[in-house]
């Protein structure tokens, strides 16, 4: 295996672990075994499971810029970020995990993300999009519970107007 695709299987075996054991309870073993390579390759590629862990969250903030920068409104991003959950959904259950254990990541640490601060929210209610007696804070938690419940709660299959209904939801909050 060439070192971009161990560095693939890396990481997508670090992805399904993290998801479901949390940065503490995963072992290099595991994803080692998981990937089909020596976990060795996780300090050459990575420096040890803390920047594989770090490397997962930089792959999805790429991901996430893309498609932040796509969306033409809240309704919009709302409506990606839980199609982006569905398709895979070890990236809801890693944040929910990473949340839920009080974890943050390097990236996290470093710089402020887009996404994940209120004021973008406020940048947002300030342009029309949503109503002026909300709370930002309050918003961007509500519209993350949204995305991510369905995943957790009914084991990845909300209801057949899901899409719909986000859609609706996010619409009205601009009343």
């Amino acid at each position: 295996m060439n070192a971009g695709r161990t560095k693939a299987a890396l990481l997508d075996a670090a992805l399904t672990e993290f998801a479901e054991r949390g940065l503490a309870g995963a072992r290099v073993a595991d994803i080692a075994s998981r990937a089909g390579v020596n976990k060795q390759l996780i300090s050459y590629h990575f420096g040890g499971k803390q920047g594989l862990y770090d490397a997962i969250f930089q792959l999805w903030e790429h991901r996430e810029q893309g498609f932040r920068e796509e969306a033409e409104s809240l309704e919009d991003l709302a409506v990606r970020y839980l199609r982006e959950a569905l398709a895979d959904p070890r990236w809801a259950k890693l944040a929910a995990r990473t949340m839920l254990d009080g974890g943050t990541t390097k990236a996290e640490d470093d710089e402020e993300r887009p996404g994940q601060d209120p004021e973008d929210l406020k940048t947002t209610q300030q342009a029309g999009e949503l109503a002026e007696d909300l709370d930002p804070q309050a918003v961007m938690l509500a519209i993350t519970g949204m995305v991510t419940a369905p995943l957790l709660y009914s084991g990845g299959t909300p209801p057949a107007n899901y899409e719909e209904q986000l859609r609706l939801i996010v619409r009205k909050l601009r009343q």
